[in-house]
């Protein structure tokens, strides 16, 4: 009994202690510092990925040919791309990592 009476004394000191600081630091503050932060994060994690458009665009602008070589050759790059991205995103996304939990599924995939 002594020590949950001990204890409860012992929080009533810290609570007391945080509200006398929270009207120094307001909590709109410390708020706007974490969703800063997370999203910061986001975006520099989504930056990082290898999105295909860009370089698909590049790909059918730069190696032309309406014959079968030069459409093979770009449809290899793009799938080489699109796998780059689903690779990522099974290391980001457990979405993606339980539809791809191992190479063989990719390539069952196709």
């Amino acid at each position: 009994m002594l020590l949950c009476v001990y204890g409860g004394r012992q929080f009533d000191k810290v609570a007391g202690y945080c509200f006398n600081f929270s009207k120094l630091i307001p909590l709109s503050f410390i708020l706007g510092f974490y969703l800063m932060q997370v999203w910061l994060r986001f975006n520099w994690i989504f930056s990082k990925m290898p999105w295909p458009t860009n370089v698909a665009v590049y790909v059918a602008s730069y190696i032309h040919g309406d014959d079968d070589r030069g459409r093979l050759l770009r449809r290899t790059i793009i799938r080489y791309l699109c796998l780059a991205l689903v690779w990522t995103m099974t290391a980001v996304s457990p979405q993606v990592k339980k539809r791809f939990p191992s190479l063989d599924h990719l390539r069952e995939a196709g």
